[in-house]
């Protein structure tokens, strides 16, 4: 057990490194034609590198300085992005309004009910009130708990895939939106001929962010879904043993 839960930290580590390199480069390579006008082969005559091994190192090593940084600002940009789609996970209809809230995660009303049922046993083992499905903090602290008994009880892997890839592509996101960014600078003041790149790069990063969001949404439905399916199998291996053990019993 210990062997399996270092190798998915290690998977994971992996995983964050090739994020970070990724979006690295391509930042790297969005801003290279600025580099080879105004700090031509700066990096190398500086360090005095001639081998293209070395000039390779010091561009890898540029490419994870930029992907750090652009993974503090994803951290920070994006945040917004898993708590609201959290905060709604089982957001219904307000009667006393009569006006639709946000549109649930699970669309699936009788599915819907199974684990807002689940979440009211949780809130009440625990002692936190009644649990309301359009309060967003409690939205949020259910589907943190799910997330993590799940991954505790060794399902989390489905749902940490699609983390990981809306991790990468908000990663994406901030690199367009950033090359996008330097781009309006340069139109304004060095090259106005270049909007269509500045185009390009917000079509590319809005892409970005719409992937980014579809693969939060898959996230939430999963770490729900996995938690309703392993509570039904929970209750039936209780029955299951209640009633073995019920036979087992010898009659008086």
């Amino acid at each position: 057990m210990d062997k399996l839960a270092a190798g998915i930290v290690d998977k994971l580590s992996i995983v964050g490194f090739f994020n970070v390199i990724i979006s690295g480069s391509v930042l790297l390579y969005g801003i290279s034609p600025i580099l080879d006008r105004y700090a031509p082969d700066i990096f190398y005559l500086k360090l005095g590198l001639e081998k293209d091994i070395e000039k390779a190192i010091v561009a890898c090593l540029m490419c994870y300085l930029f992907g750090c940084a652009l993974q503090s600002i994803q951290e920070f940009s994006f945040k917004w992005l898993k708590s609201n789609i959290a905060s709604r996970c089982l957001a219904t209809i307000d009667n006393e309004e009569k006006q639709p809230q946000e549109k649930p995660i699970i669309s699936n009303a009788h599915r819907r009910v199974e684990i807002t049922e689940l979440a009211e046993k949780l809130f009440k083992k625990k002692n936190l009130g009644t649990f309301d499905p359009n309060n967003k903090e409690m939205c949020s602290y259910f589907i943190d708990y799910c997330e993590y008994s799940n991954s505790v009880k060794g399902y989390g892997s489905k749902a940490s895939r699609y983390s990981e890839s809306a991790t990468f592509f908000e990663q994406l996101a901030v690199a367009f939106f950033t090359l996008t960014v330097i781009g309006i600078f340069i139109v304004l003041f060095v090259h106005p001929g270049e909007l269509q790149y500045l185009i390009g790069y917000t079509v590319l990063g809005g892409i970005f962010t719409g992937r980014a969001y579809q693969c939060r949404l898959n996230w939430a439905k999963t770490v729900l879904s996995t938690y309703e399916a392993v509570a039904d199998k929970e209750e039936y291996d209780r029955e299951t043993s209640l009633g073995m053990l019920l036979k087992s019993e010898p009659e008086l």
